[in-house]
């Protein structure tokens, strides 16, 4: 029984190899039926699970695997994965300490649990977390990335750059690094070297739209609407349900006096992305360049269903009122500004 549940075992990694996973389940399923102590049976399923987007029952699958073999530190790992894409952030964070705990050089719970706490907003304690994986794995290009990431949120911008150096010394076919390399440059005003960042990354992953994107951004930026605008289209032949490609264009279009056309961008990201707050917000801010004052109003105020504290959005409200002579409903929605 104990081979055939080996046996069991070895078909389902195959199946799962082949990604056939509902077959790979079936396996797993099979050799647990003879063997219901069967701990790799357990996390394996439990891996299946998690790529399926089952992460419910992977979790329930890791549990599994622990109460048979508590010191498992790959269980206490997979689950503070599966935990974390469930946004159960310091569930997560307290498996990854547990699987640090049993195995303290694992490189991967530690960059795992400075996403977490990235993810959390606890930038300083990411950073710290980066550090360890770094210190295990000193050629861990992945945490340089996020590193850099965290330090650019921090606004620590010339050390975000170094961390990107850093990644692409080891990885140099590393398109997110350049990617966010671009995205700090432009930050500190270097747009020039923004643009080349973005063409490297695009150089190595062609059907990157979040590098589309974020060149379209940065060539508006250097006021060149016409690539902007291509840069966005781009983005959006490869990812057609890209909500902000569609508010960046829309914000293009305007300033180009395509009114219209970018209101037509607006309503394409709401489409996609029904509470996408900010696309309102543009949205009104076109409707009052057309003179739409009370249709500008209205969607102020939809932003501000969605987004109670938009402070641009009653900003441009008061403006909108304003102009139609309702000075103490202005003064008023400037003061909640």
């Amino acid at each position: 029984q104990t081979d055939y549940a080996e046996a069991y075992l070895n078909m389902g990694n195959a199946l799962n190899n082949q990604i056939k996973l509902v077959e790979a389940l079936k396996a797993y399923n099979k050799a647990i039926s003879l063997k219901p102590n069967y701990s790799q049976a357990y996390l394996n399923m439990g891996n299946v699970l998690f790529d399926q987007g089952k992460l419910e029952e992977a979790v329930e699958a890791y549990n599994k695997v622990l109460s048979l073999k508590p010191d498992y530190a790959e269980a206490f790992y997979n689950m503070g994965n599966a935990l974390s894409g469930q946004g159960k952030l310091e569930e997560a964070i307290e498996s990854y300490n547990k699987a640090l705990a049993i195995k303290p050089d694992y490189a991967k719970a530690c960059f795992n649990m400075g996403n977490a706490l990235q993810e959390q907003g606890k930038s300083e304690e990411a950073i710290e977390a980066y550090a360890k994986a770094l210190a295990i794995k000193p050629d861990y290009a992945d945490a340089y990335n996020n590193r850099g990431v965290t330090l650019h949120e921090q606004g620590k911008l010339k050390e975000a750059i170094e961390a990107y150096a850093k990644a692409l010394a080891i990885k140099p076919d590393y398109a997110d690094a350049y990617n966010n390399r671009g995205v700090t440059l432009h930050e500190q005003g270097k747009l020039k070297e923004a643009i080349e960042s973005y063409a490297k990354a695009l150089s190595i992953k062609p059907d990157y739209a979040d590098a589309y994107n974020n060149r379209g951004i940065t060539l508006k930026e250097q006021g060149k609407l016409e690539e902007a605008i291509e840069a966005y289209n781009k983005a959006l032949t490869i990812k057609p349900d890209y909500a902000e490609a569609y508010i960046n264009m829309g914000v293009v279009l305007a300033d180009q006096g395509k009114l219209e056309e970018a209101i037509d961008a607006y309503n394409n990201a709401l489409a996609i992305k029904p509470d996408y707050a900010k696309a309102y917000n543009n949205m009104g801010n076109t409707l009052k360049d057309q003179g739409r004052l009370e249709e500008a109003i209205k969607t102020y105020n939809k932003a501000l269903v969605i987004k109670p504290d938009y402070a641009e959005a009653y900003n441009n409200m008061g403006i909108t009122l304003k102009d139609q002579g309702r000075l103490e409903e202005a003064i008023k929605t400037y003061n909640k500004a």
